[in-house]
This record gives structure tokens, sequence and C-alpha cells, in this order.
């Protein structure tokens, strides 16, 4: 019995001196959703990846779907960066080479972090928690988007309507490529050709 106290404690002090538990829970649940679907994916099975305690888990997250969010909103800060360094800042709307630039920097982070991202497209509209996550990503990005796809940083409600409308399709168009369901819609090139037919005209508005 004391052995195996001592074994449980030295597990303990093992998760204190980590630089970053939580990270080393989202980094084991997008490593699981790789191979697993999220309603299938157990708390447990994220520990044992994770290498903490029951205890540890719950100290951080009250859920799977919580750390499922809690990814979500990280990878939707990556793909905000990617934004901002491609388009952000730029004096005056984006070129065409910006902002082709954007779509192949954010199809390229799809594919970097396609677990995360298919998980949230697929279960969204059930999860509370994803489904918080997801529309204030959306949010954020047309709210930036069209700031900067505005001549004056001022953008019409019509505009806010396009961009907004833009997202939703490169985001459905980006999950039907990765899944590979349809053959008319392909990743790729293919892909940035495609999506930047939705976005080229904004350019105009």
């Amino acid at each position: 019995m004391e052995q195996l106290r001592a074994t449980r404690r030295a597990g303990r002090e093992l998760e204190e001196v980590r630089p970053d538990t939580r990270t080393a829970i989202l980094d084991a649940t997008e490593r699981l959703l790789a191979e697993t679907p999220l309603h299938e994916l157990t708390v447990a099975e994220i520990m044992e990846a994770a290498e903490v305690s029951r205890g540890t888990f719950y100290s951080y997250f009250s859920s799977k779907f919580e750390a499922a969010a809690a990814l979500l909103e990280r990878t939707m800060s990556e793909a905000f960066d990617v934004m901002r360094a491609a388009i952000d800042g730029v004096d005056g709307p984006p070129t065409l080479e910006e902002l082709r630039n954007y779509l192949v920097g954010s199809t390229r982070l799809w594919q970097e972090h396609r677990a995360v991202l298919r998980a949230s497209h697929e279960n969204w509209h059930a999860v509370p928690e994803l489904r918080e996550q997801w529309l204030a990503a959306v949010e954020r990005f047309t709210d930036a988007l069209a700031r900067v796809l505005s001549s004056n940083g001022d953008p019409s409600p019509q505009l806010r309507r396009r961009v907004a409308s833009a997202l939703w399709a490169t985001e459905r168009l980006e999950y039907i490529a990765d899944s590979g369901v349809d053959r008319d819609v392909r990743g790729g090139d293919e892909l940035i050709d495609t999506l930047m037919e939705y976005w080229a005209p904004l350019l105009r508005a």
C-alpha cells in the first residue's frame, strides 16, 4: 500500500513540474481526434495520452467537450495570426496576391489541424461549448476581414454579410475538399482558385 501511495505521489509531482499541463492535455486531445471521433473519445483516453490524473484533467476542463472547445479556440487564434500576417495592416484593401496568400495559409493551417477542425465542423451545432467557440471565431474573422476589405475601414452591413457568407463557404469547402467526398471539390490549387471566386469580388465591394 505504501508503495502504491508513493507511486501516486510521484505521478502528482511529475504533473506539477510540467511547464504547461493544460497544453499537454490539449495536444493529447488533438492527437486522439485524428483517430477517434469526438463523440467516441473518452476522458480516460485523453488522461492516458496526456499522462495526467483524473483530478488534474478536471482541474482544467469539466468535460471532453470543454477541452475540444479550448483546442478550437487555440487553433482559431493561430488562424487569426495567419490572416493578420497576410493581409491585416496593409495599406488599403489587400491585393489579389495578398488575398490568395491568405487563403493558401488558411488551407495549409486547415490541413495541419484537420483533426480539430473536422471535429468542430461535425459537432459545433450539437455541442454548446463548441458552438459558442465556433460562432465567436466567425464573428471575430468577419469583423477583421470586413474592416480590411472596406475601402475606408468602416464596412457597410452589406459587406459584413458578404464576408460572413464567404467565410462560411470557405469553411464548408475546406471540409468537403479534405473529406474527398465530391470529385468536383478538390484541394490544393483547385480549392484556392475556387475560394478566390468567392473572395476576389469583395475587393471591389
